[in-house]
């Protein structure tokens, strides 16, 4: 049991890390612009406050993530929900970026998926089982979700049957 945990813990690791090594070549971005970026895209008019908190982080490192975007020309601020907030908003260049991060991202994810198959086991709705149910089981709450789907494409797993959203409800 303690090795399946120790490379469940590596794979992890792994597939973070090379998830971000594919952001990066796809748009010279790190995790976390490119995180910023996707939260942005899929919540636009969102405040710096929203984003630190779906981000887990502060809100000056988030003002400082969004004044690096907004310097290379990928988002832009504009008015947010109330009036008193300035609101966050993908410039087309960001939208742009944001896609491709998108398409990197499914590319890769879509190999290693594939991948399991030609190991002999394939990656069949067993597999899909577990992972759901590890994904209910490590969501703490709605903001935590956000933070784990960041990256995610909604269209390719609709909230009405995300683990994460359910479990976070």
């Amino acid at each position: 049991m303690k090795r399946k945990a120790n490379l469940l813990g590596a794979l992890a690791a792994a597939i973070e890390e090379d998830v971000s090594r594919v952001i990066a070549s796809a748009t010279g971005l790190s995790v976390i612009e490119g995180s910023a970026l996707s939260i942005v895209g899929k919540s636009p008019g969102c405040s710096i406050r929203y984003l630190s908190v779906v981000m887990e982080m502060t809100h000056p490192g988030a003002v400082r993530v969004v004044d690096r975007l907004v310097l290379a020309g990928l988002l832009g601020r504009g008015g947010g929900p109330d009036g008193r907030t300035v609101g966050l908003f993908l410039t087309s260049e960001g939208e742009q970026a944001c896609q491709r991060q998108g398409r990197a991202r499914e590319a890769r994810l879509v190999e290693l998926v594939r991948s399991a198959g030609e190991a002999g086991q394939g990656f069949d709705d067993r597999m899909v089982a577990v992972v759901e149910k590890w994904l209910a089981m490590l969501t703490r709450d709605a903001d935590h979700g956000e933070h784990i789907c960041r990256l995610c494409d909604e269209s390719a797993c609709p909230q009405t049957r995300c683990p994460v959203t359910l479990a976070s409800r």
